[in-house]
């Protein structure tokens, strides 16, 4: 299950979000094989950023590549889940950001409790099996 994203554009692009989610891109890939959350501002630290008030853009952006990657005819490896789950206001409370919770009650339909965000955006990422394979179309791809 993924999330639609209002947004036409993915990570190709020169804007300065953009290339952010580019950068960001692999850390969540390595994140999701790992089983793990992130934090906005380890997020951010990740790449460079000293403020990651705006990463919510950036994770929109990989949301439209994955979104499209999926929707791609040549695709044989199933629907991508949503990546951008991984990335978490504060590890100490365990909440989903702003946006997912309004995308849990709007698009999923269902409480935004940490427990639905867990099993239904989170365990599905963790559960995909060909990270590899989506890195490699994304890296393999004419714009990267």
């Amino acid at each position: 299950m993924y999330i639609k994203s209002p947004r036409k554009k993915g990570v190709f692009g020169e804007g300065i979000n953009q290339k952010r989610a580019r950068a960001v891109l692999p850390t969540l890939v390595l994140c999701a094989q790992e089983q793990s959350t992130i934090t906005f501002k380890k997020l951010g630290n990740a790449i460079g950023l000293r403020f990651y008030v705006r990463l919510d853009s950036v994770c929109d952006y990989i949301n439209v590549e994955l979104q499209n990657l999926s929707e791609n005819d040549e695709w044989q490896y199933g629907e991508i889940p949503t990546l951008s789950t991984l990335v978490i206001p504060d590890e100490k409370e365990k909440i989903p950001s702003k946006w997912m919770r309004k995308q849990m009650r709007g698009q999923l339909n269902m409480d935004d409790t940490w427990e639905n965000y867990e099993r239904h955006c989170i365990q599905p990422v963790f559960d995909y099996p060909h990270w590899n394979k989506v890195m490699d179309a994304i890296i393999q791809s004419s714009n990267w």
